[in-house]
């Protein structure tokens, strides 16, 4: 193992505690032994951020049975290795290569998420001109969130609760007595939605700030959540 893994200390976070530090060779062996796969974050002290602890490789297939091969490819046929000919002959001539076109540009196909909203629930702003973000009806869940709060500087974590589509109340267990953020602070949250998999960042900001026995309170305001 060289020096610099050595020095690399890492930190693991569930339910908004925060664990360590651990060696690389204390994570390797938590990795073995499945303990590092109950953690939720993980940071290695250098990132900027706080990142999802992966999930446990699935052990590996069976080895092949020995002494078996595939299909032997056959060669050629004469008729085809002839008009194979023929054609690179037909691309190489001067005629060919005068009445040859530009390629065109590849293409490629620029991946969309699309979300399903229920018909008649939500009104289409072009149709009426004078809808907008602020006048879409509020949606709600009674889902929790695992969320991080960062501005690239400083990192919070905690669970997000009271979640609608214009915000949350991010709770952080945190016995300090100053706060990590201030109030109105413009930072950039991470959401992460357990069951389904399904994570997403938004840029947020903390209107209200207060103090709930041992933890910290934030009021998150933000344009929408596709999460929701």
């Amino acid at each position: 193992m060289s020096d610099n893994q050595t020095a690399i200390l890492v930190y693991l976070g569930k339910d908004g505690k925060t664990f360590g530090p651990f060696s690389v060779a204390e994570v390797e062996a938590m990795k073995i032994s499945g303990e590092f796969y109950r953690y939720e974050w993980m940071w290695d002290g250098q990132s900027p951020n706080w990142v999802l602890v992966p999930p446990p490789a699935p052990p590996p297939p069976p080895p092949p049975p020995t002494g078996v091969q595939g299909p032997a490819i056959p060669p050629p046929s004469s008729a085809a290795a002839a008009a194979a000919v023929a054609a690179t002959q037909a691309a190489s001539s001067p005629q060919t290569q005068t009445q040859a076109q530009p390629a065109k540009p590849l293409s490629y196909a620029k991946e969309t998420r699309t979300m399903e909203v229920p018909a008649g629930k939500f009104t289409n702003p072009a149709s009426t001109g004078t809808a907008s973000a602020a006048d879409a009806p509020i949606r709600k869940t009674s889902q929790t969130f695992q969320a991080l709060c960062h501005d690239y500087h400083r990192v919070v974590a905690g669970r997000a609760v009271e979640v609608t589509s214009r915000g949350c109340q991010m709770v952080c267990k945190d016995a300090s007595l100053a706060p990590p953020f201030m109030k109105n602070s413009q930072v950039w949250m991470d959401l992460y939605d357990e069951p389904t998999d399904r994570s997403v960042t938004l840029r947020v900001t903390l209107a209200q700030l207060n103090r709930k026995g041992e933890d910290w309170v934030y009021d998150v305001s933000w344009e929408n959540c596709p999460l929701l």
